[in-house]
């Protein structure tokens, strides 16, 4: 089984921004809602050890589903740009779920991860549909 670590930073309104970086020694760059207590649609997900493995979302397609996050449900790993906090006035793409991106940028000038659907693509034909670990510190 593949291994990844993702390497959170400082939070922000914006976002928090990560790197993943694959045991194959591939690093993509990631983005999650801040940090607000693991409650359901407007944070991201706690530090831990999960397993991720191949989903077919009917919103999103082809993803990834993170598991078990406890008190929560449909975490996935798919692509999307914007993670903020919509209750401050940012813009988000994201219920709780890490978007992947293979640079950092700016939209509107608000921070985002960029080149998301070929990073997610990327990360598929790296990992395939076999599962893997994602550790997130």
């Amino acid at each position: 089984m593949k291994r990844a670590v993702l390497l959170r930073e400082p939070d922000d309104n914006e976002g928090t921004f990560g790197r993943m970086l694959l045991d194959t020694g591939d690093v993509f760059d990631m983005i999650e809602l801040p940090d607000r207590d693991n409650n359901r649609n407007i944070s991201r997900i706690p530090e831990g050890e999960y397993r991720v493995s191949a989903y077919q979302s009917s919103r999103f397609g082809n993803v990834y589903k993170v598991e078990p996050v406890e008190g929560r449900t449909d975490i996935r790993i798919h692509a999307g740009n914007f993670a903020g906090d919509e209750a401050q006035g940012f813009r988000t793409d994201s219920s709780g779920c890490l978007l992947v991106g293979s640079g950092r940028g700016k939209l509107n000038g608000q921070k985002v991860v960029t080149g998301s659907r070929k990073a997610l693509m990327k990360l598929k034909s790296i990992t395939g549909t076999g599962p893997f670990t994602l550790i997130i510190v």
